[in-house]
């Protein structure tokens, strides 16, 4: 399959390759925030058996209801809370294409930013993972330098 681009004065051309980069933007991920706990019900004041203390009743066994949903939620999101941090150990940045970027951020911009806030620091994660991509880039170039067709390619005599 070929693909084509065309520019604003209606050149087409069949490089699209050199477009990719410039689809591809770096945002960083603040991880999830802590969930706040939420708050329980109180049962209802009154003389049981009276019908105002039993409608109040059924209020709050549906609030009840509602509680113990967003208590299960509560705990899911902080297990997802503790485990991002034990992993990354604060923000990292990666590379998405900038319809993705430009949706996370708009989506959890508490969340996601293009850059990373005054007095926030990188974490551990993120930094771990700037210095592998360092080594496998100069790994790669070395194996390529060592390489009998690939080390030579472009060369000029």
């Amino acid at each position: 399959m070929s693909t084509y681009k065309a520019s604003a004065d209606g050149a087409v051309s069949d490089d699209s390759s050199s477009d990719i980069n410039s689809m591809l933007v770096r945002i960083w991920d603040l991880g999830p925030e802590a969930p706040a706990v939420p708050v329980k019900p109180e049962l209802p004041n009154g003389k049981e058996g009276s019908p105002e203390y039993e409608l109040a009743m059924i209020d709050f066994e549906g609030e009840l209801a509602t509680y113990k949903t967003a208590l299960a939620n509560f705990g899911r999101m902080k297990k997802e809370h503790a485990e991002w941090h034990a992993l990354y150990h604060g923000p990292y940045e990666f590379e998405t294409h900038s319809v993705n970027a430009r949706e996370a951020i708009q989506n959890e911009p508490q969340r996601y930013v293009a850059e990373l806030p005054k007095g926030r620091k990188p974490g551990k994660w993120h930094l771990d993972e700037k210095q592998r991509q360092a080594d496998a880039r100069r790994t790669f170039a070395n194996i390529a330098a060592r390489d009998p067709v690939f080390g030579h390619q472009g060369a000029q005599p």
